[in-house]
Formats: structure tokens, C-alpha cells, sequence
């Protein structure tokens, strides 16, 4: 629902999509036109795609390869952090990279628009393409087409080969059997996703979960984080999305234009949906919306959760269960008050503090205020009528 130029996976519809599409399972996290690996998510990225095993962290215009790690990719086991335009390696983490591509067993550091090989880090590439088994080093301003087995890493205006997909393209069309990743007005392959995408459709099985993406979209299981204009996947919440969507398990926390999970909040969100069983407990929302189990925290147009309220709102909605506190413009929950609301709506249970314009949900609101009223009243002639 609510899909803007967006695809839905194979298996499961995507939910309140903007130029993206979700993945099946989990939420990514945090992306900026990227899209998540098939395992795990891939965390900071900008532009880029997690590995199939752990999540990349900081990464910048990366997209991760199937079962090689190619142009702007997370490693399969461990993290690589502070990316920037990099792809990290399988094994271990890619750190400091700027678009650049790490080599299959160990990550490329620091690498500049270059290609690792396969088996070892290419380090201080420029604009190159690696060889089969060790890195080029220091290359400058190479463009390279890909055999028909294997992708072509770090292309611009190119086709994939027929096997495997080209990632990094821009303008190009990617191969028959797997996904070209990292395109830009590019179209995906037949049997995988196109990863890293702006305007693409998310990988199979796992999140993208890295923060600051743009126009990206989240893979299967896990969420993406500081997502920009993305969707979530089903199981785990996305963090920093902006016009983004959460998953169902998690929260997503500093939201822009998202939707939360089902069961935890989202946090931070701006212009989001929180999950259904958790609060978003994000700070200086705009336009989202709470969970249903704990209350969403600092909204900015959002709405809360059902059982917990949402505090710091503005434009938002209170849980159902406790109070939404600092809220403007938002509904409170059915059970306690909202408070310090401004145009909403107090809760069932108890009184909404500190409210303008804002309207009481049920009757016990008002025994509450004349309860209230009354024991003031009594505390003023308390000592008057001790005095007669």
C-alpha cells in the first residue's frame, strides 16, 4: 500500500513505499538508495548493499555480491564500518573505503572508485578494476566491460555480463541469472533483486541495515536503519529511516516519511509509522506513527502506540496503554493521558496534561478533572471549616 514507483517482492506486498520496494522477511536499516544483503543487514550505508552474512556499518554506495563481494560491499562475517563508497570483503570488514570494491577474502581499506581482486584487498584504487586473484593498487581512471561468467564491478554505462549480474552501473541493464546491484535507471535481472537501486526492488532474504540511505529498499529478515525514502521488511524495525517503512518485529527508530514495525517503536522517526506492539521511543519524530506496545517518544506528526504513550509528540498519536508526553497535535493513548499535548486527544484512562485544543476520549477523563476539581475545592475549605 501507499507505493510511490515501487515493486513488491515475490512473496509478501510491500507496505508504504516510496520509490521502493520491501523485502519479504526483515526490515533495513538506515540505507540511502541502497538495498540489503540476503542474510544480514548492511548498517550506515550510503548507497550500498550488505553481504550475505553480517551487516556492513557506515558503508557509502556499496552494493554486496551474491557469493562474491563486489564494487560498494559489506563482508559475509564481520562488519565493515565508516565505508565510504566501498564494498567490503567475505570474511572480514572493509573500513574507510570511497567507491571502492573489496576482494573475496579479506576488505579493501580506503580505497577510491577501484574494484578489489578476488582474493586479496585492492588498497588506494582510483577509478580501476581489480585483476582474478590479487588487487590492483593505485590504478586511475579504468573502465572495464565483464566476461560472461562474472560481473563487471564499478562500471557507468554498461551491460552485465549473461551469468551474473554488474554492479554499481548506472544506466545499464543487468544479467539473466542474477542481480545487478547498485544501478541507477537500470532494470533487474529474472531469477535475484537489484541491489543498491535507486527506484529498485530489495534482495530475497535479509535487511540492508545501514543508516543514511536514500531511495533504497530492505531485504527479507532484518531491518534497514536511517533509511531515506525506503521500506522495511517484516521482521525487524528500521532505524533512521527517512520515508521509510518498518518491519514488523522491531523498531525503527529516526524515521523520516516511514512506517514502524509491528512489535517494537520506532525512535526518531520523521514522517514514520511505528510497529504495533512497541513504542517508536525516537526523538523529534515528524509525521510518524507509534507502535501498539510502548509509547513513541519525541513524534513529530506521529502517532502512538496502543499500550504506552508517545512522548515529546508533535502531530502524533498516543499509545493505548500509558501517556504521550510533549505531543502537538497528536491523539493519546485509551489508557493514561497525554501530556503536555497541543491539538490532540486524551486517552481512555486517566487526563490528558498540559493539552491545547485538544479533545478527552471517554468519560473518565472528566470524573478525573472533577475529581480533581473537587479535591481542590476541599483542600481550600479544608482549613476554614477546622477553623469553625
Amino acid at each position: 500500500s501507499d507505493f510511490q514507483q515501487g515493486v513488491s517482492s515475490k512473496g509478501f506486498p510491500a507496505k508504504g513505499f516510496q520509490q521502493g520496494v520491501s523485502s519479504k522477511r526483515f526490515p533495513a536499516r538506515g540505507f540511502q538508495q541502497g538495498v540489503c544483503s540476503k542474510r544480514f543487514p548492511a548498517r550506515g550505508f550510503q548507497q550500498e548493499v550488505s553481504s550475505k552474512g553480517f551487516p556492513a556499518r557506515g558503508f557509502q554506495q556499496k552494493v554486496s555480491s551474491k557469493g562474491k563481494i563486489l564494487a560498494k560491499i559489506s563482508c559475509k562475517q564481520f562488519l565493515a564500518s565508516d565505508f565510504q563508497q566501498g564494498v567490503s570483503s567475505k570474511g572480514f570488514p572493509a573500513r574507510g573505503f570511497q567507491q571502492e570494491v573489496s576482494s573475496k577474502w579479506f576488505p579493501a581499506r580506503g580505497f577510491q572508485q577501484g574494484v578489489s581482486s578476488k582474493g586479496f584487498v585492492a588498497k588506494g584504487f582510483q577509478q580501476g578494476v581489480s585483476s582474478k586473484r590479487f588487487p590492483a593498487r593505485g590504478f586511475q581512471q579504468g573502465q572495464v566491460i565483464s566476461s560472461k561468467g562474472f560481473p563487471a564491478r564499478g562500471f557507468q554505462q554498461e551491460v552485465s555480463s549473461k551469468g551474473f549480474p554488474a554492479r554499481g552501473f548506472q544506466q545499464g541493464v543487468s544479467s539473466k541469472g542474477f542481480v545487478a546491484k547498485g544501478f541507477q535507471q537500470g532494470v533487474s535481472s529474472k531469477r535475484f533483486p537489484a541491489r543498491g537501486f535507486q527506484q529498485g526492488v530489495s534482495s530475497k532474504r535479509f535487511p540492508a541495515r545501514a543508516s543514511d540511505f536514500q531511495q533504497g529498499v530492505s531485504s527479507k529478515r532484518f531491518p534497514a536503519r536511517g533509511f531515506q525514502q525506503e521500506v522495511s521488511s517484516k521482521g525487524f524495525p528500521a532505524r533512521g529511516f527517512q520515508q521509510g517503512v518498518s518491519s514488523k518485529g522491531f523498531v525503527a527508530k529516526g524515521f523520516q516519511q516511514g512506517v514502524s514495525s509491528k512489535r517494537f517503536p520506532a525512535r526518531g522517526f520523521q514522517q514514520g509509522v511505528s510497529s504495533k506492539r512497541f513504542p517508536a521511543r525516537a526523538s523529534d519524530f515528524q509525521q510518524g506513527v507509534s507502535s501498539k506496545g510502548f509509547p513513541a517518544r519525541g513524534f513529530q506528526q506521529g502517532v502512538s502506540s496502543k499500550r504506552f504513550p508517545a512522548r515529546g509528540f508533535q502531530q502524533g498519536v498516543s499509545s493505548k496503554g500509558f501517556v504521550a508526553k510533549g505531543f502537538q497535535q497528536g491523539v493519546s493513548s485509551k489508557r493514561f493521558p497525554a501530556r503536555g499535548f497541543q491539538q490532540k486527544v486524551s486517552s481512555k484512562g486517566f487526563v490528558a496534561k498540559g493539552f491545547q485544543q485538544g479533545i478527552s476520549v471517554s468519560i473518565l477523563v472528566a470524573l478525573f478533572h472533577r475529581q480533581m476539581y473537587q479535591l481542590k475545592i476541599k483542600r481550600h475549605s479544608m482549613p476554614s471549616n477546622r477553623s469553625t
